[in-house]
């Protein structure tokens, strides 16, 4: 026994920045938006891991928009605070450099990863429904789910994300691995539906038809079909099971009544591979259970009547937004500056700190140079890199095998999900959101951009400058 437990934990060391990285990402999704210090010191020790890495395979066009972007938004925050770790700017370069040293993973590690990612994925939402049971059985409290990350909304675009990389992560896997991941996905569904979060769910929606229409250039719209109403089937079960215990904990006066929720959601555990089997084999059954799902939707809009002005108010936002956008457009207004000129301008009170719409937020405080940036890493993202693409003519690989398009396709519907999310959200700033993102749906695989040697070393070597430089900055303006 102790052997088999020391040749474990010899393999987890040879793959030591893998496992750094997945420690990395549980830090980061317990810090919420985050701040400078805590992110800061994450990122010393990544990049002095990141030292020892003899070569990196990425596209640098993202890399780059993604340094631009965060030393724009530090300059921005010296501009309006006079350092540079004000405000969340200065924990967003933790991004470009877990980008990086994820670049120098190999295939199999990054496979490992996203498997990881995917398990993280199924035990956030394993501790949010456990932890949203006891509290409602034990101070009868309700509401909607927001554990770990703090926020429903933020909580629940995660799940979303989590929900597409398992579902590509299970067209890779085979075995026990494969066997795990079923089991993971009804959990992480519920916990979805829990967070009542209309934004997650939209983006959800946005996710799936990506996905279908990538599927839709490699089979018959009458697979297409079916496949869909499959995967709807399972959408309908999973969230509608989180939407039960919604109501009740909440709705019917007897909270500790959501204990038999959780007990239906335990049994269906097990029996998930199984409904799966039934999605394949009953058809027309499948489709009814689909349909199903538009009254799931109607039944979570019907609980929560106070989305709808939540949205309008969104749309305020945005338009307060519009008008500070020529403000200062090379340096936008500064972190945390649009709210309190807003209020000081007699404009609408908003119990938030940012524009729910990332790139809006991102120009007015930061700068348009900054916004441009990052509307760059979203056009890149989805168009290959042409070294990449030349490399796969050189070699007669211009087409993926079925797995490898299954999963990607599954990372691009993940990425259209947090785009969308990010259109009426701000689910960029939490930074455990936005590394879940980069580690299940980025592919630096893909690329044929390989950097090594005193390139690479002298690009940790720059990250190391301005983590040392916001933590001084920090300890000097805040000790």
């Amino acid at each position: 026994m102790n052997i088999r437990i020391e040749d474990k934990f010899n393999k987890i060391i040879d793959h030591y920045i893998l496992a750094c990285l997945f420690l990395s990402l549980i830090m980061l999704t317990w810090a919420g938006v985050g701040d400078a210090a805590g992110v800061s010191i994450l990122g010393l020790i990544l990049c002095m891991l990141g030292m020892m890495q003899p070569s990196a395979q990425a596209d640098v066009r993202i890399l780059g928009a993604l340094i631009v972007y965060s030393l724009l938004g530090m300059v921005s925050a010296c501009a309006a605070f006079g350092f540079p770790a004000g405000g969340y700017a200065s924990t967003h370069m933790i991004f470009p450099a877990l980008y990086l040293l994820m670049a120098g993973l190999n295939k199999g590690e990054q496979i490992l990863l996203r498997r990881w990612c995917a398990f993280w994925g199924g035990s956030v939402a394993a501790i949010g429904v456990f932890a949203y049971v006891f509290h409602a059985a034990a101070e009868g409290r309700g509401g909607r789910l927001g554990e770990v990350l703090g926020n429903p909304n933020a909580l629940g675009i995660f799940l979303v994300i989590g929900w597409f990389a398992l579902m590509g992560c299970m067209q890779e896997a085979d075995g026990s691995q494969r066997k795990f991941l079923f089991y993971t996905e009804p959990v992480l569904l519920a916990a979805l539906g829990l967070t009542l979060s209309m934004g997650s769910f939209v983006a959800m929606a946005a996710g799936i038809f990506v996905f279908l229409a990538e599927k839709k250039k490699r089979c018959s719209f009458k697979e297409l079909w079916w496949y869909a109403c499959s995967l709807l089937a399972r959408a309908s079960l999973g969230v509608g099971t989180g939407v039960l215990f919604y109501l009740a904990a909440s709705r019917t006066g007897l909270a500790w009544s959501c204990l038999l929720v959780l007990i239906d959601m335990l049994i269906m555990v097990p029996c998930w591979k199984d409904f799966l089997l039934f999605c394949e084999q009953c058809k027309r059954e499948t489709a009814l259970i689909a349909v199903s799902g538009f009254l799931v939707a109607v039944v979570a809009v019907l609980i929560r009547p106070s989305a709808v002005d939540t949205f309008a108010e969104r749309l305020e936002m945005m338009k307060s937004a519009i008008n500070y956008l020529v403000s200062n457009p090379f340096f936008g207004v500064g972190p945390y500056r649009w709210r309190l000129l807003d209020l000081a301008d007699g404009g609408i009170y908003f119990n938030t700190w940012h524009i729910h719409n990332t790139f809006l937020h991102v120009g007015v405080e930061l700068g348009w140079a900054a916004m441009a940036a990052l509307a760059a890493v979203v056009v890149w993202f989805y168009q290959e890199s042409p070294m990449s693409l030349a490399g796969r003519r050189k070699n007669g690989t211009t087409k993926r095998h079925v797995g490898y398009c299954g999963s990607r396709n599954m990372a691009k519907a993940g990425f259209a999900a947090f785009l969308v999310h990010n259109l009426i959200d701000t689910s960029f700033f939490y930074v455990g959101v936005t590394a879940f993102v980069l580690m299940t749906v980025a592919n630096p695989d893909k690329n044929r951009w390989i950097i090594k040697g005193i390139v690479l070393k002298l690009l940790f070597g720059f990250f190391i400058l301005v983590f040392v430089l916001d933590l001084y900055s920090y300890f000097i303006v805040y000790s």
